[in-house]
């Protein structure tokens, strides 16, 4: 934007240029010995060129903070979907700066990682204080509506997911809604929130495919090992097959997932090959397809 201005206000100077004054050191002057108008020119130029020195510079810092701080923000990310909040919240304090806010992508995961230490009240203020600055960030708030079931305050957490929803025109009631929000938490590793959206998703439609489908895929698949629930993944993804009708080699390729964390390897195979009937380009499903082959070899040598 700085740039834009600066740039077509130097046109409008170059095809509309100042009327003509004379040189003498009398018409720099007013009647009583006074600088004219036309000596502070310089005055709006020098707040231009020190707001957009500002600029770049906080363009620049942000910029450094973004490249130094991508590796460790990963790293707490791993350690924040395998449940070791204690490690994310090392790595996160590490890049924090006292003299400066904390960005939105610092904030959200170090309030996770209070909230999954048992520090509800942290991660509450430093939810407030970004939401305050970035209201529509999705991750903050979803993270915040935790904060309140924590807190013992569901209704509370459902309100927020209700002002979550209101910009899209769609309601916490609408199954479609909260399949939603709980394949976004199974993005972010939030295991919790997911399923609880998941399971309310299956109040509101018993009979949708692709919810069974993500929570079965939850189940088997978690990082976190206390969230894995290899029996509830391989019934739902059942469940998923049959209301599809077998044409959604996703959802095949589910089962399978299912079946080898079950440990049944040659039922993993042979579903398997029934997503790959419909889907024998797929490098994903041919990728799963050669892990079970290997479990099962594994196994009967």
């Amino acid at each position: 934007g700085h740039l834009v201005g600066l740039l077509g206000g130097a046109v409008m100077a170059f095809l509309i240029p100042p009327p003509a004054a004379e040189r003498s050191a009398e018409r720099d002057l007013g009647p009583e010995g006074e600088a004219s108008p036309q000596a502070f020119l310089w005055v709006p130029l020098l707040i231009v060129a020190l707001a957009f020195a500002f600029e770049v510079e906080h363009y620049l810092k942000a910029s450094e903070f973004r490249q130094s701080s991508a590796a460790p923000l990963e790293e707490a990310d791993q350690h924040l979907a395998r449940g070791k909040y204690q490690d994310a919240l090392t790595v996160l304090d590490s890049l924090a700066q006292d003299d400066q806010p904390l960005p939105p992508r610092l904030a959200v995961p170090l309030a996770r990682a209070h909230l999954g230490m048992g520090d509800v009240e942290k991660a509450e203020a430093l939810l407030d204080e970004t939401l305050r600055e970035n209201p529509r960030l999705v991750e903050g708030q979803i993270v915040l509506a935790a904060v309140y079931r924590k807190q013992g305050n569901p209704a509370k957490a459902e309100r927020q997911y209700r002002l979550l929803l209101a910009p899209f025109d769609r309601s916490p009631d609408d199954p479609q809604a909260r399949l939603f929000l709980a394949d976004l938490c199974l993005h972010m590793h939030f295991y919790e929130e997911g399923i609880i959206h998941y399971q309310r998703a299956l109040e509101l439609d018993p009979n949708n495919p692709f919810v069974h489908n993500n929570l079965a895929w939850l189940y088997g698949t978690a990082e976190n090992p206390a969230y894995r629930n290899p029996a509830s993944a391989l019934e739902h993804a059942r469940r998923a097959v049959t209301l599809s009708e077998w044409k959604e080699a996703t959802i095949i390729d589910t089962l399978a997932e299912a079946f080898y964390v079950n440990g049944h390897y040659p039922e993993a195979v042979a579903t398997q090959e029934k997503a790959l009937a419909l889907r024998p380009d797929d490098a994903e499903l041919q990728a799963h397809m050669e892990r079970y082959r290997r479990a099962l070899t594994e196994r009967r040598t």
